[in-house]
């Protein structure tokens, strides 16, 4: 019990701190989100990332959406930088950004996601 007491205490720092959808996100849908982490997971399950590192991605993804407002157009760009950074911070090996573009079906640039 006292184990799941801290879990629960902690929880309020790692969760993002707002709903974005119709706040921050003007152009964002909730639909869109769920295709986008279910892209991620794909591309983390494609390429056998460590376990932390689709987590802290979505994670990622969402304070970032907390934060700034974007099109859709950039979504998935936001969400490759998600885990192009969680895997640099997670993984010995990080996934790499030419990787990265061509699971997006080169729908992004390099430069881009520098």
């Amino acid at each position: 019990m006292r184990v799941l007491r801290n879990l629960l205490d902690l929880e309020p720092k790692y969760i993002p701190p707002c709903n974005y959808f119709g706040t921050v996100q003007k152009d964002i849908q909730p639909f869109m989100r769920k295709v986008v982490a279910t892209w991620m997971s794909e591309v983390c399950e494609e390429q056998r990332c460590e376990d932390q590192v689709f987590p802290l991605a979505v994670n990622f993804l969402d304070r970032f959406l907390c934060r700034c407002s974007i099109s859709r157009r950039q979504l998935q760009l936001t969400a490759a930088v998600s885990l192009l950074l969680a895997s640099k911070i997670r993984q010995c090996h990080a996934l790499s950004v030419d990787l990265l573009c061509f699971y997006t079906d080169h729908s992004i640039t390099p430069d881009e996601m520098r």
